[in-house]
């Protein structure tokens, strides 16, 4: 046992005091005449035995009395083995209180947050006015960033408010050790992470802990609720065209314990119901629906998906924004004279702009604005044109090279790591089977054809000869088209933002049949519609991903007067932004107010529309129960880690009990005037 107050121990020497009372006792006897003193003798005899055994267990009571209260204002303490050196000096505590929208749900007394909130002030409760606070949540607001005292921490708790942001037990503790590295001084430093632990964004990274630091679990339980959340959606084709039927695929899910029946789904574009079916879930699953509409005309549209569920609201619509294209631009770099099946193919469609310009002739302010660039058998590549086709792929262009027989792209292949071409291969071969599952022929085949008999045989386009290529350069290609052999014939690979395709052929008769095969006008065209697929549907509140934002442009200069603006309905500001070509911009860090429709506005005018939604991870109120969360500490091997499981008004005990030991002085206060009430009874009682 050790005492906090050990300098009150010398009030033990009160205990004299009673001793000195019951060894002098000055009362004046009185004398008393009586005619028959036998009895008197015997009376006499009996009483004071009696007396001094009385007298003497109410000084042993009066000694113990002191002797208890005294112990108790020095603050008896049984002392924790694995915290006994830690709980002197000032201490560092940081205190996360986890305030995304799941800390909203009631658990046993109110809603998780208030009862993180109160949680977190009965954890300063437990600790000195020295000590220092720091306060951690989920929007990791800069003004929290600092030390704090007692006063002003508790402050700053009250304060806390719900946000539809989410962070990593990961980031958590780095925020943790920023601030504390700051002091460069370690100061007994201990973490208190108050969550309800959600299943679905606990223990994602992988965590590295300082050895110095305590971090302590607090698990708040919620109570069971039945949640249907609209997680994600995307078109089935990446493009969508005037007059053309588009379908959206909207992944569902159940988050309750009950079967969902009968619920209502409906698509609107531009605020008008385009779409309406009824879906059904089963309790804990998740469904892909189909929903199908007709676009009129080509624009920008606002698109939503809507259902009804309650009581949980904020993950019943999800917001999106898309593009339906009239027009496609492609640009034909050539040596001499522009590939005749090239421009047959693109010239006479209405919904391609073609473009052809010589190696010699390229025009680099319009190259960036080119949904699909083609290199046909070029003999030589000018460093300026590497340079310019780099910086075209990297922002998201689409790139087709055909090769020529003097291996001119090899030197730009092997500086953007891709693969070469190697030597010309004569082979009187066929294209293998194409793999109808890859993402490059969605919707290209008719479905009667995926499931088509085995033994069917598929007219496919000989192949007489092609160069060889070394896909081992990139780990990102894919083989579009092989031979019979397994050699790749078309090859895609992904080059910053954008993806390159390498033919192995030129596009000649003598090479091949596939420029009057019909299989060359869906490869050619899938080409050109993948430079549509960068076009984000929709961004996530608090992910804090980049936005690409471009527009029409033919001015060469690089703004620098004029601001980009996201604005909605009740707010407008300037975004962080990095400029990359005319046009185009990225927005970066953009912290989005809420979910919905924003305009992007240059110059007064709006040149694009974008939508956020919340993050679903929070949809799941599936919890780690503290046996749970005890398992996978141990599996994980954190020893610096503990679980606390109490509640608001018991957890400064607790934290003081783990910190400092077992305190015994309601104890000894509670003995002390067990021992003044039976001195009280003796002296009434005993006669």
């Amino acid at each position: 046992m050790e005492f906090l107050y050990p300098n009150v121990l010398y009030g033990l020497f009160a205990v004299a005091i009673p001793v000195i009372v019951h060894l002098f006792n000055f009362r004046r006897y009185q004398k008393i005449y009586f005619s028959n003193v036998a009895v008197l003798k015997n009376i006499q005899k009996k009483t004071r035995k009696q007396s001094q055994l009385k007298h003497l267990i109410i000084l042993l009571l009066r000694i113990l009395a002191i002797i208890a209260i005294v112990i108790a204002f020095a603050g008896p303490i049984v002392p924790n083995a694995q915290e006994s050196n830690n709980h002197e000096g000032r201490k560092q505590i940081s205190i996360f209180i986890d305030n995304s929208y799941s800390m909203t749900h009631l658990g046993e007394s109110g809603s998780l947050l208030n009862e993180a909130k109160n949680m977190a002030q009965g954890i300063l409760e437990s600790y000195d006015n020295a000590d220092q606070f720091h306060l951690i949540t989920n929007d990791m607001q800069a003004k929290h960033h600092r030390w704090f005292n007692k006063m002003e921490m508790a402050q700053n708790i009250q304060e806390v408010e719900a946000v539809y942001l989410q962070q990593s037990l990961k980031k958590i503790i780095e925020r943790e050790k920023i601030l504390r590295d700051q002091e460069k001084s370690s100061l007994n430093p201990v973490l208190y992470i108050l969550s309800d632990f959600q299943k679905n964004s606990s223990f994602k990274d992988v965590i590295q802990v300082d050895s110095l630091l305590k971090v302590r679990l607090i698990p708040l339980q919620n109570n069971p609720v039945n949640n249907l959340s609209i997680d994600s959606l995307w078109f089935k084709d990446p493009v969508q065209l005037p007059s053309n039927i588009s379908t959206i695929k909207v992944k569902l899910s159940n988050n309750g314990e009950e079967d969902q029946n009968n619920i209502p789904l409906k698509l609107l574009v531009n605020e008008q119901q385009k779409t309406l079916i009824s879906v059904e879930l089963k309790a804990g699953e998740s469904e892909i629906f189909e929903l199908s509409f007709t676009n009129s005309k080509a624009g920008l549209f606002k698109g939503s998906i809507e259902i009804e569920d309650y009581p949980i609201i904020y993950d019943d619509q999800l917001y999106f924004t898309f593009e339906v294209r009239d027009l496609f631009k492609v640009a034909l770099i050539y040596e001499t004279k522009p590939n005749a099946f090239l421009e047959q193919l693109y010239s006479v469609d209405s919904l391609v702009l073609f473009t052809s310009w010589t190696k010699t002739r390229v025009d680099y302010n319009l190259l960036g604005q080119q949904d699909l660039v083609i290199l046909d058998e070029i003999s030589l590549l000018s460093t300026g044109l590497q340079n310019e086709l780099t910086s075209y792929v990297n922002n998201g262009g689409q790139l087709l090279l055909i090769p020529s027989e003097l291996l001119a792209y090899n030197d730009w292949l092997r500086e953007n790591r891709l693969p070469v071409y190697l030597n010309l291969k004569e082979a009187n071969t066929f294209l293998m089977e194409i793999d109808q599952n890859l993402a490059f022929f969605n919707a290209v085949f008719e479905d009667k054809l995926v499931t088509k008999d085995k033994n069917q045989k598929i007219d496919l386009p000989a192949v007489k000869s092609y160069f060889t290529m070394d896909q081992l350069a990139s780990s990102s290609s894919i083989k579009l088209l092989q031979s019979r052999t397994e050699e790749p014939l078309l090859i895609q690979s992904n080059l910053g933002r954008g993806m390159v395709y390498q033919l192995a052929f030129p596009l000649q008769r003598t090479y091949s049949q596939l420029p009057e095969h019909p299989l060359f006008v869906p490869v050619f065209y899938q080409m050109l519609l993948q430079s549509n697929t960068s076009r984000k549907l929709y961004e996530v509140v608090g992910s804090g991903d980049a936005v690409d934002i471009r527009m029409e442009t033919t001015s060469t200069a690089r703004p620098t007067d004029q601001a980009v603006y996201l604005r909605n309905e009740t707010e407008s500001w300037i975004p962080e932004i990095r400029y990359l070509n005319p046009g185009e911009w990225i927005l970066i860090n953009v912290d989005w107010p809420s979910d919905g429709y924003f305009d992007v506005e240059y110059e007064e005018q709006i040149i694009n529309q974008l939508a956020a939604n919340y993050n679903r991870k929070e949809s799941d109120f599936s919890v780690w129960s503290p046996d749970e969360l005890a398992q996978k500490i141990a599996a994980e091997n954190w020893p610096g880690f503990q679980i606390l499981s109490s509640v608001p008004e018991k957890i400064a005990a607790q934290i003081v009990q783990m910190d400092q030991g077992v305190r015994l002085w309601k104890w000894f206060l509670f003995f002390a005037i067990i021992f003044i009430f039976v001195e009280t009874l003796i002296l009434r009682l005993w006669k």
